[in-house]
């Protein structure tokens, strides 16, 4: 019978077999090679969502290569973001790997991947892309093509669920399916994402659920198979015509459906034989005959193969609230048929074809919310029927997996379902309202008086004939006016019914003979003669037996006419009498029906008694570790706790109460009134009473005599029906809870102290104003400190000065106090750099001269701490002072180390900001001085980085051009291009030795001629040594230069004359001396004198040399 039962399709609880898993590489070869010989490439389709990609990477390793098969993969990609899965997929094969193009036709071993942002169909071996819309959302992206692929592929066609978080892909796989093509799911516990393969698996059409590694022999040896080869591909999805009774298909139908009716006792003989024909195939193929007629041998001889090929045509789609908008619609109708209902009277419901009871528990929701609205509701009573009985057991037990979720609202979820380990178990209020059954609609006696009967999704498995004989049945089931409520696809065409809401199919029935009970419709007539009438439950108002005895059985003279039957029997009396003999049997066997039908009723009742005993042996067990778990609760937490009843006594208490109230087991029943507690607590009993009363909750912070705070906790004792029966009483020790928080709570108010101090510091408040928060925080921590007081150390570290706490006369009496080994708290304490205490002043012999002051100003004790902060220097001390003598405790030296941290952290901030104001005078001063220096000077004036690489700025004093902002072609705007070289290297030898840099080189000036300057740069150091910058000037040398060339022509021209004068004296002294030869030789005295002949010099040999070269 077709149902809605997503178990209906069993799956080996082990796993397939070992051939199913791995078939031998040559068994695999053999089919591989039968697919290249037929040519018809089958065609895989890799569908998945989030998590999928390990399992492609997985499938696509082991894949041998050629397959003589198309692969498809299809998942959910970001319709907006560019994908690389075909570059992917191809490092883990030897396939080609491509995006799926628009019109494009498929081959053998290519893989095609959907791209981002479309969804795919197939149409005649082509693939065809389109865009989303809200009519076809992103998330039906596998389905719709699947549904397609089943279309045009039919028995050669594959579908694999891989991993993914939501359910697309479960109804492609049921066209799949439908069409004898091959299905498979990944295994959940080795998916990622386990929702996609366990819904695709829950609707009972997947054929093996395995690993990816081991789905392409299985796929090879199924797709490979040559009887599924031989099969043609449909053209369209649509049921084929029926009576197609020549055929071999159906001959092996007919034969199949005889073996399930004599091995079973199911009747499928009035189910469209399109279905059934497509449910046998798929027999044959899973049960891998090689024909037809090997699988009818096989079913005549296993009892086995015939129940499965019964559940197999078992059609099972359910889901909770399916098709939401039509039970929205039922929302409309349901007040109306319960407010019609009489007090004391039932609102009955009939499920038929119920599968695994989603329909039946969500009518039974949906009516348990529209009672709960109403003052005065009826009784619930929903009956759910199914032909399998092993769906029955499923739907009794209730329990469904997470994957509900997605079709039961949230509320819904959480008022009527329990989460357990597996899944979601409905609640007792709702298993209770339903009644499940087996029962087959088309031959057992229908349930009768119904207000409503959902028969969804029925209709379209079964024959014309079937269809009205059924419409006929749930006729008669309804009382007037009932309502009948179909499915989405179901028509109705016999005037039996009026439509309530047509599109949501919803009709109401109407009066007419089509009520008579089906079956005993002749029955009633015949009765009708004798004024027998049938009861609304079909059964008889009045027996058989009573028919026989009483006299007034038949109308007219009873007792002449039995008076003629015994002396002289007419024909007529014959035939009246044997007319009565019929209705009596017709009578017999319809009480028979009856009592047959009550008797499954009392079996179906004594199962949900059975389902019940296990479920609250259970709940026994739950219960038993539930108290066990209780105890040990109560017992772990440590909880003061005594339970009073409606009467304020004591029902139990937890041994933890005993420290608070003296309770003994004697105690049990005693009023609360009688005990003594240690509580400081006068409202205790009548507060205990107002929750009693009112209902109320309340929570109290109470303390003992021992000074223990408790957290005390009144609640109402609530049964499970919500009755107040008691109070509880909870108390929880949260003494260190306490302590704790006032502790946070003087954390907070010294931190507060401590941020506004800062704060202070940072608006540049005086130093005083400062530290004088920190003191008003120092005596708010404790009522103990009568003042405190800041004392800073001078520069030179040898006095003390009061800065803020103490009145300014005070001050004057300490002022210039000094640090040493024989001062007081303050000046010792800043002298040993650790914290100083004088628990009381007048003990203490270092005070004695200075007692007076301690009288004056009323104080005993005096703790001295330095302030200091971490690894640094001492910058002066905190004073705490007390009216009388006190020492520290723990938590005062904590408080008195973070004020004199805080305040460490304000003096050194003040004293830096004093040190960086007067070094920013400073510095001003010097940039003063700089830029008066700058304009004073005629030199140029220029920064450049530590590598020279970029100019930072120059003053050009009209010379060269200036630069204002930094620039790194300062080389090319100021040195030609035959000096660079020269410049550069001077640099380089300044930067590696880190020494000044001197050079006269030529520049480029304003006018664009060339200018001399002498540069001079020093480098300006960091701390450690490096570099940060160089600073110049040049000086515009261009006079001195051309004044040096000049010179220095000169002088070559001088030096010129100079050589041609020597040459000349040289040769009028010869000239002179050979007169005075002359004259002496004739005697005469020499007209010239002759020179003292100096001792020659090299230079002055080469002058003659050059002269006489002259």
């Amino acid at each position: 019978m077709p149902d809605q039962n997503p178990q209906a399709e069993p799956l080996n609880p082990a796993g397939p077999s070992e051939r199913q898993v791995s078939a031998g590489t040559e068994f695999v070869a053999a089919r591989v090679d039968t697919i290249l010989a037929k040519g018809s490439c089958p065609v895989v389709a890799l569908c998945g969502s989030a998590g999928s990609l390990e399992a492609l990477q997985e499938f696509f390793h082991v894949l041998p290569s050629p397959t003589g098969i198309a692969f498809v993969v299809v998942l959910h990609l970001s319709p907006t973001t560019p994908s690389s899965l075909p570059e992917l997929l191809q490092h883990w094969t030897t396939l080609q790997v491509c995006s799926a193009r628009h019109l494009q036709p498929v081959q053998a071993d290519h893989i095609y991947v959907i791209p981002p942002g479309r969804y795919m169909t197939f149409e005649n071996g082509h693939l065809h892309l389109g865009a989303f819309s809200t009519s076809l959302p992103r998330r039906l992206t596998i389905d719709v093509f699947l549904r397609s692929l089943a279309k045009n592929y039919g028995p050669r066609a594959a579908a694999v669920i891989l991993s993914g978080a939501d359910r697309d892909g479960s109804n492609g796989i049921q066209y799949i399916k439908g069409q004898g093509g091959v299905t498979m799911a990944q295994d959940p516990s080795a998916a990622v994402h386990a929702t996609m393969p366990q819904s695709a698996i829950a609707t009972g059409k997947i054929d093996d659920v395995l690993r990816p590694g081991q789905m392409p022999n299985r796929l090879i040896e199924q797709l490979g198979d040559p009887a599924r080869l031989q099969q043609p591909v449909p053209v369209v999805i649509d049921d084929p015509v029926e009576g197609a009774q020549q055929t071999e298909l159906a001959r092996v139908l007919e034969v199949s459906l005889k073996i399930i009716r004599e091995r079973t006792g199911q009747d499928y003989t009035r189910y469209r034989r399109s279905t059934l024909s497509r449910r046998l195939e798929h027999r044959v193929e899973l049960a891998g005959t090689d024909d037809l007629s090997d699988y009818l041998s096989l079913l005549q001889d296993s009892q086995e193969e015939a129940h499965a090929l019964s559940r197999d045509f078992l059609v099972s789609v359910t889901q909770f609230f399916r098709d939401p908008d039509h039970f929205d619609a039922l929302v409309k109708v349901i007040p109306g048929l319960l407010s019609a209902k009489a007090p004391g009277e039932v609102m009955k419901v009939w499920v038929p074809g119920c599968a695994t009871g989603e329909e039946a528990y969500s009518l039974a929701m949906l009516l348990i919310e529209c009672t709960r609205r109403m003052d005065r509701s009826p009784a619930i009573q929903i009956f759910g029927t199914d032909l399998d009985a092993e769906t029955i057991m499923v739907a009794r037990s209730g329990l469904y997996p997470d994957a509900i979720r997605e079709h039961v609202p949230p509320d819904r979820l959480q008022r009527f379902f329990v989460k357990e380990k597996v899944g979601y178990r409905a609640r007792r209020e709702v298993r209770e309202a339903v009644l499940f059954a087996a029962h087959d609609v088309l031959k057992d006696a229908p349930f009768a008086s119904m207000d409503l009967v959902s028969c969804r999704n029925l209709l379209i498995y079964l024959t014309g004939e079937a269809q009205r004989d059924l419409l006929r049945t749930l006729h008669y089931s309804l009382r007037p006016e009932g309502v009948l409520f179909l499915g989405a696809a179901d028509r109705i065409e016999e005037p039996i019914f009026a439509p309530l809401d047509a599109a949501h199919k919803l009709y109401r029935r109407l009066p007419g003979k089509a009520s008579a009970r089906p079956g005993a419709t002749a029955h009633a007539l015949l009765l009708k003669s004798h004024d027998l009438r049938i009861a609304d439950r079909g059964g008889l108002v009045g027996s058989a037996a009573s028919m026989l005895v009483s006299s007034e059985a038949v109308p007219g003279e009873p007792r002449e006419r039995d008076k003629r039957q015994k002396e002289d029997p007419t024909p007529a009396d014959l035939r009246a009498s044997n007319q009565e003999l019929f209705v009596i049997n017709q009578e017999l066997r319809a009480a028979s029906e009856e009592l047959d039908l009550n008797r499954q009723e009392l079996q179906c009742i004594n199962e949900e008694l059975t389902v019940l005993n296990q479920q609250l042996s259970l709940s026994i067990d739950e219960l038993t570790r539930l108290n066990s778990d209780l105890k040990n609760f109560v017992d772990a937490t440590d909880l003061g706790m005594i339970f009073l009843d409606s009467g304020l006594k004591i029902m139990r208490y937890t041994p933890a109460a005993t420290r608070l109230f003296r309770l003994i087991p004697t105690d049990l029943g005693r009023p609360l009134a009688d005990l003594r507690h240690q509580l400081r607590y006068d409202q205790f009993e009548s507060e205990v009473r107002c929750v009693l009363t009112e209902g109320s909750r309340l929570e109290r912070e109470i303390a003992d005599d021992q000074g223990r705070w408790f957290l005390a906790r009144f609640m109402p004792y609530r049964t499970i029906d919500q009755r107040i029966a008691g109070v509880v009483l909870t108390f929880v020790d949260i003494t260190e809870r306490k302590l704790a928080a006032d502790s946070l709570r003087d954390s907070e108010s010294l931190l507060a102290g401590q941020k506004e101090a800062f704060q202070a510091a940072m608006n540049n408040a005086p130093l005083n104003a400062s530290l004088a928060v920190l003191v008003r925080s120092a005596v708010e921590q404790s009522t103990e400190v009568t003042r405190a007081a800041f004392y800073l150390l001078n520069r030179e570290g040898t006095e003390l000065h009061h800065v803020t706490g103490m009145p300014e006369s005070y001050a004057e009496c300490v002022r210039g106090f000094k640090v040493g080994p024989d001062s007081l708290a303050c000046g010792l304490a800043t002298y040993r750099g650790e914290p100083v205490f004088t628990p009381d002043v007048q003990h203490e012999p270092r005070w004695q001269p200075w007692l007076w002051l301690a009288r004056q100003y009323d104080y005993r004790a005096c703790w001295s701490f330095p302030v200091q902060t971490t690894g640094g220097p001492i910058l002066g001390t905190l004073a705490w002072y007390f009216k009388e003598p006190r020492i520290p405790s723990s938590h005062q030296r904590a408080v008195a180390a973070s004020l004199t941290h805080a305040a460490a952290i304000i003096i050194s901030r003040h004293q830096e900001a004093e040190e960086r104001f007067r070094a920013e005078g400073a510095l001003r001063e010097s940039a003063e001085r700089h830029r008066a220096i700058v304009r004073a000077t005629s030199d140029i004036v220029y920064k450049m980085s530590a590598d020279w690489s970029e100019m930072q700025s120059l003053i050009g004093k009209d010379f060269i051009s200036t630069t204002e902002q930094p620039r790194r072609d300062w080389m090319d705007a100021y040195i030609p291009a035959t000096d660079q070289a020269l410049v550069r290297e001077v640099i380089d030898v300044a930067v590696r030795s880190k020494r000044i840099f001197e050079l006269e080189h030529r520049v480029i000036r304003l006018d664009g001629t060339m200018g001399w300057v002498y540069s001079r740069a020093v480098p300006l150091f960091d701390q450690r040594g490096a570099i940060v910058e160089w600073f110049g000037a040049a000086s515009d040398i261009t006079h001195r230069k051309q004044a040096e060339a000049e010179l220095k022509a000169r002088n070559v021209e001088l030096e010129r004359f100079n050589q041609v004068m020597v040459g000349r004296e040289l040769r009028m002294r010869d000239l002179k001396e050979e007169i005075n030869r002359l004259h002496e030789l004739r005697g005469d005295a020499p007209p010239y004198e002759r020179p003292v002949e100096p001792t020659p010099s090299p230079s002055s040999g080469n002058q003659v040399a050059r002269v006489d070269d002259v």
